[in-house]
């Protein structure tokens, strides 16, 4: 019983500290609860002995109140960072095509300086279709190309491999080295075919079997006129880039036979030059047909520039080591157009007929060359001459050019 009186009375205790925390209902009641359980407590005091009146309690004194916080200013609104470049929506910037690529040949005046402003570089050039022509035949053709160019030392090569290409076939790889003036050329069947920069001339641009795969041809068979740009700017290789798209839409010949193209090239942005070039075309293509007529296809196109103004290695090809690119046999002084290989030269030479007829009539013989009059002839502005010497055969043709005046000269040798 005992026990159950105490649970009672911490259960009165905490309900009166209950509600004096809250604030109470009733203040009397909550009074007279409070002087009995005092009462329960306490001794009975005599009556007879009157209580002492105590002192009153002085008044305290009142609060002041405390003065009302001054309000604060507010913070003014923090500006809103600008979107970085990353961030920034792509604008619908667009460059030209054609101007871009002008910057692509050694020499070139484009935009920037083009490459022609290094020293040094190499690009490789891949291209491949597959399809099928007018007649239903299937067609693969590839070509793959790594071209190397210095200034100083004055060098240039090129290694092309080629695959079902018309009029290819019987070659399948050409490779080209030039050193300052000496070209050299080596042909699977033909071996080495020497020459000079009269020919050939790669540091100067005059190489027509890249030019007709370089990124401006494909580019211009597809009328291509446009690329759109994508933000943010990349980075290759070191090199700060543009990166610029072009898909069908952009292709300005309303004929152009292209379901589908998705195409991608990087311009350096210091400079204006392409870094890198690739794209892929579906539909009616020319000149991957037969007789470069028309094929139904997917071509895939890349180009990609390095090694800018790094050290770059040209040698002369093996089998052209011991072989001299001078030409040993006589030429008027005024000679341009000048094509030559082993055992062949043709020019041109402003000179008259009669007079190209006299120097060669004189030079041959000064040189040890033996007229064989049975088998020589001359008709009309035309002369066909034979000569030996030594076990080797010459032969000399001259002819009047009556499209532009000009007296043409062929000189072929062989072995007896």
């Amino acid at each position: 019983m005992k026990r159950q009186k105490q649970w009672w009375l911490l259960l009165v205790l905490v309900l009166a500290l209950a509600l004096a925390a809250c604030g109470g209902g009733n203040d009397e009641v909550n009074s007279g609860n409070a002087d009995t359980a005092v009462e329960t407590n306490t001794a009975v005091a005599d009556p007879t002995d009157a209580p002492e009146p105590t002192d009153e309690p002085e008044p305290t004194a009142v609060p002041e109140p405390t003065a009302e916080p001054e309000p604060t200013d507010e913070p003014e609104p923090t500006a809103e960072p600008e979107p970085t470049e990353a961030e920034a929506p792509a604008e619908d910037e667009r460059i030209d095509l054609s101007a871009i690529l002008s910057n692509l040949e050694p020499g070139a005046e484009g935009e920037g300086g083009g490459i022609a402003s290094f020293n040094s570089y190499v690009y490789l050039l891949t291209l491949t279709f597959t399809g099928t022509d007018d007649a239903g035949a299937e067609v693969t053709q590839a070509v793959d190309m790594t071209f190397t160019y210095s200034q100083d030392p004055p060098a240039a090569s090129m290694q092309m491999m080629m695959e079902g290409i018309e009029g290819a076939e019987e070659f399948g790889q050409i490779a080209i080295a030039q050193i300052e003036d000496s070209v050299y050329m080596v042909i699977p069947g033909l071996g080495c075919i020497p020459g000079t920069t009269q020919d050939m001339d790669l540091l100067g641009g005059d190489n027509p079997m890249s030019d007709a795969f370089s990124p401006e041809q494909m580019l211009a068979e597809l009328d291509a006129g446009e690329a759109r740009r994508v933000l943010p700017d990349e980075t290759i290789d070191g090199i700060e880039v543009e990166h610029y798209v072009f898909d069908e839409t952009m292709i300005d010949d309303p004929e152009a036979e292209v379901e589908q193209a998705e195409g991608h090239l990087y311009v350096a942005k210091d400079g204006g030059y392409p870094v890198r070039m690739e794209f892929e075309v579906v539909g009616n293509l020319d000149g991957f047909g037969a007789d470069g007529g028309q094929a139904y296809g997917t071509l895939n196109f890349a180009y990609s520039l390095s090694s800018i103004n790094e050290p770059v290695d040209v040698t002369i090809p093996a089998e052209c080591e011991n072989v001299s690119t001078d030409i040993d046999l006589p030429l008027m002084d005024d000679a341009y157009e000048l094509t030559s290989f082993a055992g062949f030269v043709s020019y041109k030479s402003d000179a008259a007929f009669a007079d190209v007829m006299a120097f060669y009539e004189n030079a041959l013989a000064e040189a040890g060359w033996v007229k064989d009059e049975a088998a020589s002839f001359e008709l009309s502005g035309t002369a066909s001459l034979a000569y030996t010497r030594d076990g080797e055969s010459l032969t000399l043709m001259i002819s009047e050019n009556e499209d532009d005046g000009a007296t043409d000269v062929l000189l072929m040798t062989a072995e007896e």
